[in-house]
């Protein structure tokens, strides 16, 4: 609802849910999806004007509340040194526009495998924040994963890509046989 409201006024810089705005390396969905966390469904928009107009909607619509992420291209990142072989989080990431609000809000996180290999990188580094390719996520001071009974929005997405790809060459092929 808000989306489309925000999308639908003029002069509202509304990109649209970050979830569909990115492309996330095969296998990796569940780990960038954890590190964003509720960021992931949030709604991009291109500066604070937006983002206050978008809250300001809900709050006269009493319609709830909504994670915002605001992407106007000033944002400076600190660089961490990362132990050989991690790799960081947001370079599996690839969007349109929005490589440097990923890398600002990604900056500590890190890609790894398995449990072990994230309490590796926490040893050589506690300010950093390790994410396993099955979404577990490990800081100095806090721990979140275990099993996971929902795929997030980045994963449907993922999903969705996957299956629109099948069913092109499927139809593709179709096609090329029924020629025949």
């Amino acid at each position: 609802m808000l989306f489309r409201s925000l999308s639908g006024r003029s002069g509202g810089q509304v990109r649209g849910r970050l979830s569909s705005l990115i492309q996330v390396e095969h296998g990796w969905e569940g780990a960038v999806a954890a590190a964003l966390g509720p960021l992931a469904d949030s709604i991009v928009v291109g500066d604070m004007r937006s983002a206050v107009s978008a809250l300001t909607l809900l709050k006269n619509e009493s319609a709830g509340q909504s994670e915002l992420l605001v992407v106007d291209g000033s944002h400076e990142t600190a660089n961490f040194t990362m132990p050989a072989g991690v790799t960081p989080l947001y370079q599996l990431i690839s969007s349109d526009g929005l490589d440097s609000a990923l890398r600002y809000l990604l900056a500590r996180y890190v890609a790894v495998r398995d449990l072990d290999a994230a309490q590796s990188v926490l040893s050589f580094d506690p300010a950093l924040i390790a994410v396993t390719q099955d979404g577990d996520l490990v800081s100095r001071n806090r721990v979140r994963g275990g099993s996971s009974a929902a795929n997030s929005a980045i994963e449907i997405n993922a999903l969705l890509e996957k299956t629109r790809n099948q069913l092109a060459a499927a139809t593709a092929e179709s096609e090329k046989l029924d020629r025949k």
